[in-house]
C-alpha cells in the first residue's frame, strides 16, 4: 500500500472518449507526484552503475524509490563532519600523511587508511613508478584580487606534495564564484556580489534575446592567478634531494596529448578556470553525468546545507527556512563535477579544502564513486580553518583586519604581520604553517613568546619570499636600531648598497614626485596612501588618532601633527661608490611597522 508523509495523490476519472493525449499527460503527471518522493538510496549509489563513454554517460538505471517518511528521516541529526572523518587518534603508516596528521595540518579525510594505502604505494614507486603521476586539486573562489593567510596554508600544502612527486591541479572559480558557495552561510555574501560583474550581452536561448550574464571581475582572477605563479613555481626540494622548479600549464591551452605528457611526468601545477569546463558542458551532459547521479537527499542532509536551510529550531521543528536558490543549492554539484573532471583528464585522485569544505569534497568523492568508467577511488582532505581572535573563520568577507596577500605584497608586509599574531595562535600557526619540528616549537614557546613570532615570521617569508629577504629583514631592521634606515649614508660599499637595495624591495612603500614634496603632503595622506593597500578593511587603527597620540616617526622623529607637510627636506639620501643613489623617507607606525616613501627619479 502506497503510504507517505505528505496526502497521496488525488484519484483521477477519465472518460472513455478521452483523447490518448490527454491519458498520457494525466499519467505523467501521477509519475510526476510520485517521483518527488522518491529518491537514491542514502548512500548515493546505484543499483546498476552508468556506462562510461569519456564524455558522458547513456542514463541512469536502477533508481531505488523511497517513501518521504525515510528521505525526511535521512535529513534528521547527523554527526558532524568533523565527527565522521576526523584524523584524530587515527595511525597511518606513510611517514609523510603521518606528519601532516600528527602536526594536525590534515584534521579530516574521507577515508584515511585508504588513503594511507595509496600514498605508501605512490612513496615506494616514486623512483621510476610505471603509469599515470597522482595529482591533488584544490579550487580557489575568486571573490577578491588577494588571499588570506587560511589560503595560504593549502597553497604551502600543495607544495608539500609537489615535493613528493605528485602534481597539483589549482582550479580558479571563474565559473562558481558568481553562483556563490552557501556552505555554513546565511546569504550570499557581499564579497560573492562585489566579485561578479555584468559581461557582455550576448544571446540567451532561453529569452530568444540578448542578455548580460555574471562573470568574475578580471582585477580578481588576475590577482588569484598571480599569486598561485609565484607561490607554486618556487623552488622546492625534493624527497630525493634535488632542487626543482614546478613547470606551470594551462588547461585551457592543452591538447590530449599536452595534458597526457603532465600525467606521465611529476612536479607539474596545471592551472584550470572552471568557468571554460562550464563553457563546453551541454545542459544534457550535465543533467545526465552529474545531475542524475547525484541524491538530493544526501546533498540536503550535508552539515553545510543544513546550517543554511535551518535558521532556528523549537525542539525538533524548524522555526523557518532561509531562503536558498537553486543556482546556489547546485553549488555542490558544481565542484563534484570539477573534481570528476580532473581525476579523469589529470588523474587528480585527492581534493583539498577547509574543513567548511567537506560537505561539498564529499558530493565529489560520492559522485566519482557512482561513474563506475572513472577507474580509480579519490580521496577528500582538509585543513582546519584559521580563526581571528574573537573565534571567527578568517575570510575575504570578514570584518576582522587581516593581510592582503598578493603577488606584489612587500616582504616585511607578511613579516610585520606574522611577527604581531595573538599570542594565543602561535604555536598552532608554527604547528599548522611550518615545517619547524615540533620540540623547537615548544622550547621556542617555553622560552618567550616573541621569540616564537619572529621564527614564525621568519619561516614563512622565506617559503613566500626566499631567504634573501629573510636576511635583509634581519640586518636592516629587526637587528638594527632605527637610524640604521633612518639616516643618509654616502659612499657605500656595492655590497652594503645591494643588501638596502634588496630590503628597500622588502620594505611596503609608496612613490612620490618631486613636484609633489615640492608643495609638500600632509603626513596622514601620505601614512593612508601607504598602509591602506595592505590591509583588507579600514578597521586598522586610525593613522590620524595614532599621529596624535605619537606613535607614528617620520626618519625615527616623533611627529604629532597629522597636517606636517613632508617635504624633500625630509628626503634621506643612500649613494653607492658606483654612483647609484636611493633617495627615501622613512615613516614608521607604532614600533613594528616601518614604510618607505621612495623618490620617484626623473
Amino acid at each position: 500500500m502506497w503510504r507517505a508523509a505528505t496526502r497521496p495523490p488525488p484519484s483521477v476519472t477519465i472518460a472513455v472518449s478521452t483523447p490518448l493525449r490527454v491519458y498520457v499527460a494525466l499519467a505523467l503527471l501521477v509519475a510526476l507526484v510520485e517521483q518527488c518522493n522518491s529518491f537514491r538510496t542514502s548512500t548515493g549509489s546505484l543499483n546498476a552503475p552508468v556506462e562510461w563513454n569519456g564524455a558522458q554517460f547513456a542514463g541512469i538505471r536502477g533508481i531505488r524509490r523511497r517513501r518521504w517518511k525515510d528521505v525526511r528521516d535521512s535529513c534528521g541529526p547527523l554527526a558532524a563532519h568533523d565527527d565522521i572523518f576526523t584524523t584524530r587518534g587515527k595511525t597511518v603508516a606513510s611517514p609523510f600523511l603521518a606528519e601532516l596528521v600528527d602536526r594536525g595540518v590534515v584534521s579530516q579525510a574521507t577515508d584515511i587508511s585508504k588513503l594511507d594505502d595509496f600514498i605508501r604505494l605512490h612513496e615506494s614507486n616514486a623512483n621510476g613508478a610505471q603509469g599515470p603521476v597522482p595529482a591533488i586539486y584544490y579550487g580557489i573562489d575568486l571573490t577578491a584580487d588577494f588571499i588570506h593567510e587560511g589560503t595560504l596554508l593549502q597553497l604551502l600544502l600543495l607544495r608539500r606534495f609537489l615535493a613528493r612527486g605528485f602534481n597539483v591541479v589549482v582550479v580558479l572559480g571563474g565559473g562558481t564564484t558568481p553562483v556563490g558557495d552557501p556552505s555554513f552561510k546565511t546569504r550570499r555574501t557581499r564579497a560573492v556580489f562585489a566579485a561578479s560583474r555584468s559581461g557582455a550581452a550576448k544571446h540567451n536561448a532561453i529569452l530568444d534575446r540578448a542578455a548580460t550574464c555574471a562573470s568574475v571581475a578580471k582585477e580578481n582572477y588576475n590577482g588569484i592567478l598571480d599569486i598561485v605563479k609565484k607561490l607554486m613555481t618556487r623552488e622546492l626540494k625534493t624527497d630525493q634531494g634535488d632542487v626543482i622548479r614546478p613547470s606551470l600549464a594551462f588547461a585551457s591551452e592543452m591538447s590530449e596529448a599536452d595534458a597526457a605528457q603532465v600525467t606521465s611526468s611529476s612536479y607539474n601545477v596545471v592551472i584550470l578556470d572552471n568557468s571554460d569546463l562550464y563553457n563546453r558542458v551541454t545542459l544534457t551532459e550535465y543533467l545526465n553525468t552529474v545531475a542524475s547521479n547525484m541524491s538530493v537527499g544526501r546533498m540536503l542532509s550535508r552539515d553545510c546545507i543544513r546550517s543554511r536551510l535551518l535558521v532556528g529550531e523549537d525542539g525538533a521543528t524548524a522555526l523557518r527556512r532561509a531562503n536558498m536558490d537553486l543556482a546556489e543549492f547546485m553549488y555542490m554539484s558544481l565542484q563534484a563535477m570539477d573534481f570528476v573532471h580532473v581525476a579523469s583528464r589529470f588523474n587528480a585522485v585527492i581534493q583539498l579544502g577547509g574543513s567548511d569544505q567537506m560537505g561539498n569534497i564529499m558530493s565529489g568523492v560520492e559522485l566519482a564513486s557512482s561513474l563506475s568508467g572513472l577507474g580509480k577511488q579519490v580521496f577528500g582532505i582538509t585543513t582546519p580553518l584559521l580563526q581571528t581572535r574573537s573565534g571567527e573563520k578568517i575570510s575575504k568577507s570578514s570584518g576582522e583586519c587581516m593581510l592582503r596577500i598578493r603577488a606584489e605584497t612587500p616582504a616585511l608586509s607578511l613579516w610585520s604581520h606574522l611577527r604581531n599574531v595573538d599570542d594565543e595562535v602561535v604555536a598552532s600557526y608554527l604547528q599548522l604553517l611550518t615545517l619547524v619540528p615540533r620540540s623547537r616549537i615548544q622550547d621556542t614557546m617555553a622560552a618567550h613568546v616573541n621569540e616564537s613570532k619572529v621564527l614564525l615570521a621568519d619561516e614563512l617569508t622565506t617559503a613566500v619570499f626566499g631567504r634573501e629577504c629573510t636576511e635583509a629583514i634581519h640586518k636592516h631592521w629587526l637587528s638594527a636600531d632605527i637610524a640604521h634606515v633612518a639616516n643618509s649614508a654616502e659612499g657605500c660599499s656595492p655590497e652594503d648598497y645591494q643588501s638596502f637595495e634588496r630590503f628597500v624591495e622588502c620594505v611596503p612603500s609608496v612613490t612620490v614626485t618631486a613636484d609633489e614634496l615640492a608643495s609638500g603632503i600632509p603626513f596622514g595622506a601620505l601614512l593612508d596612501r601607504v598602509r591602506t593597500p595592505q590591509l583588507v578593511s579600514g578597521l586598522f587603527y586610525s593613522n590620524r588618532r595614532a599621529i596624535r597620540e605619537g606613535t607614528c616617526r617620520i626618519n625615527g622623529r616623533v611627529e604629532t601633527r597629522v597636517d606636517y607637510r613632508v617635504t624633500s627636506d625630509d628626503l634621506l639620501r643612500v649613494s653607492c661608490a658606483d654612483g647609484r643613489v636611493t633617495e627615501h623617507i622613512a615613516l614608521q607606525f607604532g614600533k613594528r611597522q616601518l614604510y618607505f616613501a621612495i623618490l620617484k627619479k626623473a
